[in-house]
């Protein structure tokens, strides 16, 4: 019951072997809803999410994506969120549709105390649309 607000930019390259770049973003609370809940925390918080690919021919990628988290609210000690990442991916054709499907693994090396992740396995598969299929 939080309405947040705030920038957000995102900069990248590819190169011969591959592609490599960030996103980054702040959210603040710009009005919170319920006032007879007593909401004790607001959200204020900085995200810095990180993207490489390395291609290694044949539609096989070595790739990472970690997302560090800043978090303003938090006590003393928990504002850092931060993982090292590593995974596998590979692009086919299912029928005339380019499909990327990686597994990525993350290891939480800073992590809140009470609730923050310490291991993160994503599984992705995203089909790769571009202009010249939507025509």
């Amino acid at each position: 019951r939080q309405w947040l607000l705030g920038p957000e930019f995102a900069l990248g390259k590819m190169t011969g072997w591959g592609l490599y770049g960030m996103r980054a973003k702040h959210l603040t609370v710009i009005w919170s809803g319920d006032s007879q809940q007593n909401v004790e925390y607001d959200t204020n918080e900085t995200t810095l999410k990180l993207f490489f690919a390395y291609s290694l021919g044949n539609g096989w990628q070595i790739e990472a994506n970690p997302t560090i988290l800043y978090d303003w609210e938090a006590v003393n000690g928990n504002e850092w969120t931060v993982p090292v990442a590593a995974g596998l991916s590979r692009t086919f054709l299912l029928g005339s549709v380019p499909v990327q499907v990686g597994l990525e693994v993350q290891k939480h090396v800073v992590s809140p105390d009470r609730f923050g992740p310490d291991w993160l396995f994503n599984l992705n598969l995203t089909p790769v649309l571009s202009t010249r299929l939507l025509q």
